[in-house]
């Protein structure tokens, strides 16, 4: 049997995929907490622009270390990936 999620059933069929109903709700459960914890936080914006401008140089580019450190010090929780 297969629900959308809303009935307890093997398998969970959500947009176009499909998911075991275990790795459903551990999906589930791990958004949850996400959501939960991922609130910003009051940092000092002069003080942390300042700071990351002395930790990283100025360029015309994106500098995505310097994106993610200031996401790291802003939220409560991060998660940083590299993709090449």
């Amino acid at each position: 049997a297969v629900s959308r999620g809303d009935e307890p059933t093997p398998m969970i069929l959500c947009g176009d995929r499909l998911y075991l109903n275990r790795m459903w709700c551990n999906e589930r459960t791990v958004a949850r907490f996400f959501n939960e914890v991922n609130h910003a936080i009051e940092v000092d914006e002069a003080l942390l622009a300042q700071t990351l401008d002395k930790l990283f140089p100025v360029s015309d580019e994106i500098n995505w270390q310097k994106v993610a450190a200031a996401v790291a010090l802003t939220r409560r929780i991060s998660v940083i990936s590299f993709w090449k």
